[in-house]
Formats: C-alpha cells, structure tokens, sequence
C-alpha cells in the first residue's frame, strides 16, 4: 500500500527515509494517494553525470535492477507544494528478486554516494518493477460500455496515427503505427514514403535480432496489417452492442408514445418531443447497420488490411549516447514501414484528434489546464477541431532544459500520445534521464514522461502503445514510446525515443 495511486501499484522493497509512514488515514478506506512529479532543479539534474551513474550502478551489484529514476513522489492531493515533495532515486528490481535486508544494504550504500556528489536531500527507494515493451497479445478485453458514437467505431479504420497495427505473421502482437515519415533524401530507396513503429512490434520474436533490409527481388514482404485483428473485432464488437442500446432506446419511445395516446393525452408537445428523438435513433440505427453490413465486411478481411511491409528496421541494441556524458545511449529499436500506394494517398495524415474517445468534461479539465502552462510562445489554444497536426521536432537540448513551465511552476515539457490501446493521454517529461536494464541485460538511457493530473491508476500508456508518437502541446514531435516501468501490465513510468536521435540513425542507415 506505499505506492498506492500508482497505475501499477509497485511493492515497496526498502527506502531511506526515516520518517514514518501515515498508511491509511483514521477513518478511511484507502492511504492517501501517491504521485510522480518531474525534477526540474538544475542542482539535481547537473548532478546526475556519467560519474555518479556508474557508482549508483556499481552500487547495485548483483542485484537484479530493472531501472534507474530520479523525481519527485508525493502525495496528489498537494499539488500546490510540488516543489517541497522529495527528490527520490527511485529504484525498480525484478518482482521478488531482492528482500529487505539487501534492499537496505543497497540504499544506504546508495545514500553515500548522492551525499558524496553533494545530493543532501535526496532519498533513495527501492520497488519491484518489470521493464515492459509495450506491444500487446493478451487475450482480448471485455466488451466496452455502450454508449460509444460511430465515429469511435469507425475511426480505427482511417489512416490517422496512433491506429493499431500488427504483423501479419504474428497478428496476436500488437503496437502502434507512430506517424509518417517522407524522405527529402536523393540517397533513399525505391520507396520515399514509410510509416514509423518499434522493431518489437514488427519482429517480436527476440531470438531474431539481425538486421532486416527488404530486398525487393529475393524477399518475400513481412506484411503489416492496419487495423490489427484485435482492432476489428472491438470495431464490430462497439456497433452490435450500439445497435443493441438503440434499438431498445427506440423500443421504450415506442412504448411510452402508445401509452400516452391511450390515456389521451392532451401533451402534444411531449409526444412531439419524442416522435424528434426517435428520428435521430432511428437515423443511426441506419448508420450502424450500414456500417456493420456494408463497412466492416471488408475490413475483416485480412488482404485488405496490409498497409505495407517492413523495409528496414536495425538490431534492437544499445545505441550510442547521445550525450558524452552518459553511459549509454537510447534503445536502438525503430522500423520502417513501406506503404502500399493503394491504400494512402498523396497527404499523409500526421494529425491526431485529441478529443476523440476523451470524455467531455476530462477534455474541458485539460484545455483549462493546458492554458495555465507558460512557454516561449502564446499560450496554448485548442487546434481546429481538435486536430493537432504534427510539425516540427523537439530537440534533445530541450529535452533536457524545458522552455515549459506546468501550473506549479514547474519545468517540464507537457505532452500527449494517441495510443491504440490507451487513447489519448498526457504527460510531463523527466528532465534527468532515466537508466534501464532490459531482461536481456542491455542498458539504455531513456527519456521519461509521468503520467497527468491526479488521475490515480491511470497510466500514461499501457500494452499495446509501443511505437505511439509522442508530441508537446505547440504539435512538436517528441519522439516514439518504445516501453514503460512497472510492476504490472500498467506502468508508472513511460520511456520515450527521442525523434532528433530517430531521424539522425535513419539519414544514416540511408533513409
């Protein structure tokens, strides 16, 4: 119950602080809740250097740590004194990897090594945390509630990103496509136009880590489908179950209509009332049965659903670092995605409706709030339609030293991601890189974004987000979700690839 109000409510192994815990308040059911806030103090972040990553890292020794984390926990309920929650290296192991005793050897010994580089006021925990990319194949979800509108039935079919998508060979995985890419470059292929998703989505067989490079006149395509299986039968799923709650909403108008004429009823007004109800349920009762039997048939297809096939997508390895101070680099794992001509047209579509499948008076909650943060530039404004159109990147030096500043005061970039699992969903970025260490051993370092408001529980991505576009409030690219941290399915923490280091690896592998 420590972490409880984190999405995956990791278990506490050790921690420094010597202040006792509240646990759950008298008369209450529950503790108060906890949450993530970003470091933003420069005296902290500079800090955080090649130097002292190695000796935290040492540190842990043999232990089976999965990440390394520095920010902000506390309690959500005080978001006015965000400034005052502590600064916490935050460190995940395996689930049932490391006991007490040897967690609190690690702190301690920990501890030393922040107040050696001058990190007085610094704590050091310990919570179990898995490492997870975030492609899907679990079985699929229950149905959904009833009272989604067509267009939430129908929008999975377009061409928009953040659509489900899977390889055709291993259709039971599912990502995310992120956006698409076009190449200025004389030195690209055949095919300038590609759709951009993690390696592990497309190729999630691990025991397959070369290089993959189609070649046109001996490869046989490894085909991905948009939308993903899963997609489809939600799809059909949300029409039958919307058709079902019309008709019954037509049945009970019905009933009361005849009612009222029995009694004789001199409210005419009324009647009428419901005769113009009942013409706009009857008018998408049309809509949705038009859409499960003239739409969805052919998308149910599998041949009609291959948006493309794979052209290039490097080994998943650590990649260089991108700073020299780090140790490390960014997980290396990208793909492109050749398309099919006949099923994109000219535009390719890099806008993402920020309001679809949001519900009302969440969205209402994060225009007011998007409009509190401060930037360099005017202060945000809801786009067209709620279409945020994507241009530009981010670069890696703001990554690092945000011009943002949230409704606290503090300096982070605020961004979202349209998954094909989560939806939309919005975060703060984690100006101190985040350490992590794959199954596989192999340590990267990623850029983190924590998850927003004080929606406890809920996770900024979930299975089935990775290779999501991650972008900032003004529709800058940021990068594209590769995994999260967690001790669940749900994470705590996402990890995010930035796009000036993507589209740098890409110029150098020839695209």
């Amino acid at each position: 119950l420590y972490y409880y109000g984190l999405p995956s409510n990791p278990r506490l192994v050790a921690r420094s602080s010597r202040k006792a815990w509240e646990g759950v308040p008298p008369g209450e059911p529950h503790p108060r809740p906890k949450t993530l806030q970003p470091v933003s103090d420069r005296s902290v972040v500079d800090k955080w250097d090649l130097k002292l990553q190695k000796q935290i890292i040492n540190a842990l020794g043999a232990t089976k740590w999965t990440s390394i984390n520095i920010l902000r926990i506390g309690y959500g309920g005080d978001q006015e004194n965000v400034s005052s929650w502590p600064v916490v290296l935050w460190i995940g192991v395996s689930n049932g990897s490391t006991d007490w005793t040897r967690g609190m050897g690690v702190v301690a010994e920990c501890i030393d090594i922040l107040e050696h580089h001058g990190l007085l006021n610094v704590e050091c925990e310990i919570k179990e945390s898995e490492i997870q990319n975030l492609q899907s194949g679990e079985p699929y979800p229950p149905p959904l509630p009833k009272d989604n509108a067509m267009i939430e039935c129908h929008f999975p079919l377009t061409a928009s990103p953040g659509q489900s998508i899977a390889a055709e060979k291993t259709p039971y995985v599912t990502g995310t496509l992120g956006l698409y890419l076009k190449s200025n470059s004389s030195r690209s292929q055949t095919q300038d136009r590609w759709g951009l998703t993690c390696r592990h989505v497309v190729f999630p067989d691990t025991t397959f880590n070369d290089e993959y490079r189609f070649e046109p006149n001996t490869d046989k395509p490894h085909n991905i489908l948009m939308p993903a299986d899963e997609a489809v039968s939600k799809m059909k799923s949300k029409a039958l179950d919307q058709l079902d709650a019309l008709n019954k909403t037509k049945s009970r108008a019905e009933r009361t209509l005849k009612t009222k004429n029995n009694r004789k009823s001199k409210r005419a007004a009324q009647r009428e009332k419901i005769r113009e109800e009942m013409k706009g349920v009857e008018t998408k009762i049309i809509q949705t049965q038009e859409f499960l039997q003239q739409v969805l048939p052919h998308w149910e297809a599998t041949a009609s659903r291959i948006m493309g096939h794979v052209v290039f997508a490097p080994p998943l390895q650590a990649a260089n670092p991108i700073n020299p101070n780090d140790l490390s680099g960014p997980t290396r794992d990208w793909a492109l995605i050749e398309l099919d001509k006949s099923k994109f047209g000219e535009s390719l579509p890099n806008a993402v409706d920020i309001g679809l499948g949001v519900g009302m008076r969440d969205f209402k909650k994060l225009s007011r709030w998007l409009k509190t943060c401060t930037y360099n530039q005017p202060r945000f404004e809801l786009p067209p339609d709620n279409n945020m159109v994507l241009n530009g990147v981010v670069s890696i030096a703001e990554l690092r030293e945000p011009k943002m500043k949230d409704a606290n005061g503090t300096e982070c970039l605020i961004v979202g991601k349209r998954g094909a699992k989560s939806g939309v969903t919005w975060g703060r970025g984690n100006q101190a890189l985040s350490i992590i260490r794959s199954r596989d051993g192999l340590i990267t370092y990623e850029w983190a974004v924590l998850y927003l408001f004080r929606d406890y529980f809920v996770p900024f991505s979930k299975a089935g987000d990775s290779g999501s576009v991650v972008f900032d409030i003004e529709g800058r690219v940021v990068g594209i979700l590769t995994s999260g941290d967690g001790r669940t399915k749900n994470t705590d923490i996402t990890y995010v690839t930035p796009m000036e280091w993507l589209l740098k690896d890409m110029k150098d592998n020839g695209y």
